[in-house]
């Protein structure tokens, strides 16, 4: 059964693949309505096409719910690349502007030929860049001007409009186009709250004063936790906040009492998008068409216009599309009555008969279709059996749980003895898998992805099993969890012998890879297929990648031994213990010892590597030479470790002469750098017959000290008793002081000389730590120089860099040691003070604020600076005592600079 699906999904993959493939990459997640409308219109107009039958492969950024930063990006990049290798869309379709900056950084990797349409696109400093043969689509501009004029007719005495964004890339795009498209307007000032904290915008509109609210781009809100907050509890929160009339710039956002406006329409954008899509798969060898700007239209909700008592101006009505329009009586009624009146009509005249003719046939058939029920589910089950595969279904709110039988055999259990619930199934897994089964469940209801995870279960019996569960999720709405869906298979046989295939595959291959003789094969034609390492280093290769491939033909240095040796090799199946002549990589002679066996077209074997035995005289006689002449130290002890013979590398490094250390143990180079249990681990490994090798600071003659890379290598007679060591050592002083010296600079700050910000992060979570531990205060402090900027333009930056030095100084001498004092970045500095709760935090802030107001700076004298403290919690992460930090120093800055703020002020 097994093998039938995959064979049927193989067949439809590769049908698939060769139509009209569509990629769609979204911005935002798959319920919002935003990309509901965009989706909608797109696919309406290709779906519409005939002898199209386009593909659809869609991926969702989720750009609203989640920070779309670097690593969050490689990931992504990550599972394309596996997901969808060997896959090539012949079009590419992607939506508002994170899907569309993403598709700009990433094509190249993804699918470089593939043309792309995109909507919905606010950005448009990236028209230069999407003016290219490969790029086409619709741009968005959301036209603040119509909305202004209409506010200014509607309330006449209004001299001031908000503008509601929710930091957003979008938001920010749309804040530029609307001060650049209002840079001369008179009419009516134009204010902007435009954050992603919610909280600090509610706080702006209950302040605010005006009549008329313009909502830009709001569905990126964020609660204080970093969670997305519902779409439509935000647009509730922004009209409950204050008594003004709430206009919109995008169509999305009409609900919740908001009245509508000049409005940017996603599913008119889409529409467009795929007017262009369909002339490139229409046209593939003609040019792309070229972009265009999306139109905008009137839209109002009718309800909310009468609730706020607002007419519209004759010229803008006739123009607008109304939405919650009342219904007359017949108009909400109509179906129903003709319904009734065909219905009526038809019981009178055939009543009677037609009931008689369906009550017998709905018998038969109900009969029918109860036998080929029982008939499918006794198939179904016995496929399950067959395949160890059951399905279940888990209702959340009520938290039923309903299994196959297939999941009661597999488990163990008896369907009329145990009630499956979530509970009861987390009983029969494995307790060391538990949690990560439960996380498994959270992360797919948390992040809507599906749910899939291995682990193992103990049935009855005590015996444990592995299974594989794989699930998705049914959504309401409102995006709440209603019902998962999925499979369980057993996979123990599977999960057994795939750990033998493993085991034995492991101990191969390091018996192959660590075999000190060469290992390969190849076929007959002389094709390598496989080489160890230790022949890639007979040859001179660094790695088996470098000669796997190749013809095997040139590495014979004389090519009638190779057609001698095939000869012999399809004659007897074997050749055992041939001498050839090899080429090695740089074309020199290495003469060998071959041996193989040929199965089918493929030949293994081994090679010996005779050159050590045929000038093994003759390197015996170089070895003295060699190792008088090379820079390592050889120092050669007898097994007592008294030294018998050095060469002039030893004497070079250590400052000794030669009668001064013979006879004399390697004792007298002990730095005092290293413990008793260092040396005393030393001898346990070389008395054993191990090789050792590590790095040792020893102390040379004249008392200088200096590490050395150190092998000392046991030697052995035939008995395998040890008879001396052979010490080498080679200096590394020199790299181990760099290295010293780049740990260094990767924690200081270069220009000031105090703790960078990567190493703030690693002393604050032991910092934290202590805290938590000990139950002791700690408090942080975030400075900020004001007007840093003017400092920078006014006088250049070499002078700000120089009055950053100074006040690091200044904040140095007022501060304790123990206090950890970092450059954030910029001209953002932050203490972490351990020990300090926050009464005494803000006297410290305090003094910092008066001794760097009283200093004087490097040619302009005086230098303010704005303090905001916080204090540890108990489960404070450093984001979330940075962000109260932040919060008091932003009211400090908004109270007047130079003083200390608190964000419980």
């Amino acid at each position: 059964m097994i093998k039938l699906v995959l064979f049927l999904f193989l067949f439809f993959t590769n049908f698939l693949s060769a139509d009209n493939s569509v990629f769609v990459v979204h911005s935002y997640h798959e319920n919002y309505p935003w990309t509901k409308n965009e989706d909608n219109g797109f696919r309406e107009v290709l779906n519409s096409a005939e002898n199209l039958y386009p593909l659809y492969s869609a991926e969702y950024l989720d750009t609203k719910r989640r920070h779309f930063d670097k690593d969050y990006e490689e990931s992504f990049i990550h599972y394309f690349s596996h997901k969808y290798q060997g896959y090539q869309p012949k079009l590419i379709y992607v939506t508002d502007d994170s899907a569309l900056s993403f598709m700009i950084r990433n094509k190249e990797k993804l699918f470089s030929s593939t043309p792309v349409v995109f909507s919905g696109i606010n950005d448009l400093s990236k028209k230069e860049i999407l003016e290219t043969a490969q790029y086409t689509g619709v741009f968005e501009k959301k036209e603040i001007l119509p909305n202004l004029d209409l506010i200014t007719k509607v309330f006449p005495d209004q001299k001031e409009v908000l503008v509601i964004g929710d930091g957003s890339r979008t938001a920010k795009a749309t804040q530029r186009e609307i001060e650049n498209d209002t840079l001369h307007y008179e009419k009516i000032k134009i204010q902007f709250a435009n954050t992603q904290n919610f909280e600090s915008v509610l706080n702006r509109l209950k302040s605010y004063k005006g009549k008329a609210v313009i909502l830009a781009s709001v569905g990126g809100f964020r609660s204080p936790e970093g969670e997305l907050i519902n779409l439509n509890h935000i647009l509730k929160q922004i009209k409950d906040a204050g008594s003004y009339t709430v206009f919109t710039l995008e169509d999305t956002y009409i609900q919740q009492g908001v009245v509508g406006g000049y409005i940017v329409d996603g599913n008119a954008q889409g529409i467009e998008a795929g007017k262009l899509a369909l002339e490139i798969l229409s046209h593939p060898e003609s040019p792309l068409p070229k972009a265009r700007q999306g139109s905008n239209r009137w839209v109002f909700d009718v309800l909310a216009l009468k609730q706020h008592a607002i007419t519209l101006p004759p010229e803008i009505a006739s123009q607008s599309t109304f939405i919650n329009l009342p219904q007359t009586f017949f108009q909400k009624n109509q179906e129903l009555l003709i319904n009734l009146l065909y219905g009526l009509s038809i019981t009178t005249v055939l009543g009677g008969f037609w009931f008689a003719m369906y009550m017998h046939r709905s018998q038969k058939i109900l009969l029918e279709r109860k036998k080929s029920l029982l008939k499918l589910t006794e198939s179904l089950n016995q496929a399950q059996k067959i395949a160890h595969l059951g399905n279940w279904e888990w209702d959340i709110h009520s938290n039923i749980l309903w299994w196959s039988d297939e999941i009661y055999r597999i488990f163990g259990l008896d369907p009329q003895q145990f009630t499956a619930t979530y509970e009861s199934f987390m009983e029969k897994v494995h307790p060391d898998d538990q949690e990560k089964v439960q996380e498994a469940v959270a992360k797919s209801l948390r992040s809507n992805i599906n749910y899939c995870v291995e682990h193992r279960i103990i049935k009855s019996d005590g015996s444990i099993r592995y299974v594989l569960e794989e699930g998705n999720t049914e959504w309401d709405e409102l995006g709440n969890p209603l019902k998962m869906r999925g499979i369980v298979q057993d996979i123990t046989e599977e999960k057994s012998a795939q750990l033998l295939i493993e085991k034995s595959e492991k101990k191969y291959r390091n018996l192959v890879e660590n075999a000190m003789i060469g290992i390969y094969s190849a076929d007959l034609s002389g094709k390598i297929i496989y080489v160890n390492q230790a022949l890639c280093e007979m040859l001179g290769y660094e790695s088996s990648k470098d000669l796997i491939g190749q013809d095997s033909g040139i590495r014979y240095s004389k090519p009638e031994q190779r057609k001698k040796f095939i000869q012999i090799l399809r004659k007897t199946g074997y050749v055992t213990n041939m001498e050839i002549e090899l080429l090695d990589r740089n074309s020199l002679s290495v003469p060998a010892m071959i041996s193989a066996t040929v199965e089918g077209d493929v030949f293994s074997g081994i090679l010996m590597d005779m050159r050590e035995l045929k000038q093994s005289r003759l390197e015996i006689e170089k070895l003295s030479k060699v190792v008088e002449q090379i820079d390592d130290a050889v120092a050669i002890t007898d097994k007592y470790g008294k030294i018998t013979y050095v060469n002039q590398a030893f004497l070079h490094q250590t400052g000794y002469e030669k009668d001064e250390v013979l006879a004399k143990t390697l004792t007298l180079l002990k730095s005092g750098k290293h413990s008793k249990e260092f040396y005393q681990e030393l001898w346990r490994t070389i008395l054993k017959g191990n090789v050792f090798r590590g790095t040792i600071i020893n102390k040379k003659k004249n008392g200088d000290l200096y590490y050395e890379n150190k092998t000392i290598t046991p030697m052995k007679d035939d008995q395998n008793n040890i008879i001396s060591y052979v010490s080498s050592g080679k200096d590394v002083t020199q790299e181990n002081l760099l290295n010293q010296e780049i740990k260094r600079i990767a924690s200081i700050d270069n220009l000031t000389g105090i703790y960078n910000r990567h190493k703030f992060e690693a002393l604050f979570d032991l910092e934290a730590e202590r805290a938590k531990r000990y139950s002791l205060p700690l408090s942080m402090i975030m400075i900020d120089i004001d007007h840093f900027k003017s400092i920078n333009d006014s006088y250049g930056h070499d002078i700000g860099d120089e009055i950053l030095q100074h006040l690091v100084k200044t904040i140095e001498s007022n501060i304790r040691k123990i206090d950890i004092f970092a450059r954030w970045g910029g001209e953002e500095f932050l203490i972490l003070c351990p020990g300090i709760d926050l009464n005494n935090v803000h006297a410290l802030a305090e003094k910092l604020r008066i001794a760097v107001e009283k200093d004087r700076f490097p040619l302009i004298e005086t230098v303010t600076i704005s303090l905001g403290i916080s204090t540890f919690k108990e489960n404070d992460t450093i984001s979330s005592l940075f962000k109260r930090a932040d919060q008091g120093l932003y009211h400090a800055k908004g109270s007047g600079r130079n003083r200390v703020g608190d964000a419980a002020v």
